[in-house]
């Protein structure tokens, strides 16, 4: 994740460099030797940054192993705050803990608000081809739209032909925008099945 940080660090840079200095070409571009010096201190110090120091507000005490389960579950039940705030801070802190916390999002898809349904859809996406078989039921058989269409927007972004069935069946759902969630999600996944 830091390296990714970097890179679009410096292509930003870049941007902004260019801007600045519209008439630059790669034979007369040349940064100074005390910018090229900067731009190197600056990310000596971030790449020795304690990992902790990057995480999200609330997982300060994560290193603790019994505060992990603790975490998980309080942050599933913020989703469903009315802040938005609270929900976007839980959304990440989940995002962040990754795979561990997959198995209680999983669970949390059985939930009786639609709002933690579909932001577990949602974080259930980061987990790629392992969450196709949740996501695909959910597209069938959740009883709300939002959370129906969410889920076909995960699907498609997964890039998994066994996507592809649940995603056909979506398109005579009785939701427009699960219908349009499907078929763009069809698309980006150009399976022949879909045709």
């Amino acid at each position: 994740m830091g390296s990714i940080k970097y890179i679009l660090c410096g292509i930003l840079t870049i941007i902004i460099l260019l801007s600045i200095y519209p008439h630059a070409s790669e034979n007369n571009f040349i940064l100074s030797e005390s910018v090229i010096n900067q731009a190197k201190e600056t990310a000596a110090k971030e790449s020795n940054q304690d990992s902790s120091e990057q995480r999200p507000e609330g997982l300060e005490q994560l290193d603790i192993e019994d505060n992990l389960k603790e975490i998980i579950e309080e942050s599933i039940k913020e989703l469903a705050s009315d802040d938005s705030g609270i929900s976007t801070k839980a959304f990440s802190r989940l995002k962040y803990i990754g795979k561990y916390a997959f198995d209680d999002l999983i669970k949390a898809l059985e939930s009786e608000n639609p709002d933690i349904r579909k932001n577990c859809v949602s974080l259930l996406g980061y987990r790629g081809t392992k969450a196709v078989a949740y996501l695909s039921k959910i597209v069938r058989t959740d009883p709300i739209g939002f959370v129906r269409s969410a889920a076909a927007s995960e699907l498609g972004q997964i890039f998994d032909p066994d996507a592809v069935p649940a995603l056909i069946d979506s398109l005579e759902d009785e939701d427009l925008q699960v219908k349009m969630r499907a078929i763009r999600a069809l698309g980006y996944l150009r399976d022949n099945r879909a045709f």
